[in-house]
């Protein structure tokens, strides 16, 4: 699990009770991951539409698409529990395990 989820737990218990309650939120996060990418979907039919460089300052919309895109996959990357390590019960397992 990325050390960000627990940065501002100092005491191990602490720790682990807060990784328990990420990971029985993997449902919730997953959705919000599908919300995310509708919103990617949707950026995506602006950015690309003409109309967006029929307008005189296109390259200040352009820069804040990029900026909300740079946002949207930050956070996708924080709520990807399968790309992460997770600790459970006493074992490290990362998701999903390289081969080769």
């Amino acid at each position: 699990m990325y050390t960000k989820w627990t940065s501002h737990l100092s005491d191990p218990e602490e720790k682990q009770r807060f990784e328990n309650q990420i990971i029985s939120a993997k449902p919730v996060l997953e959705r919000l991951a599908q919300l995310i990418t509708e919103d990617e979907g949707n950026l995506d039919k602006v950015e690309l539409g003409v109309k967006q460089f029929e307008v005189p300052n296109w390259d200040y919309r352009q820069a804040y698409y990029n900026g909300s895109r740079a946002s949207l996959h930050s956070i996708k990357k924080l709520i990807d529990l399968d790309q992460q390590e997770i600790t459970n019960d006493r074992k490290l397992t990362r998701y999903p395990s390289p081969k080769g």
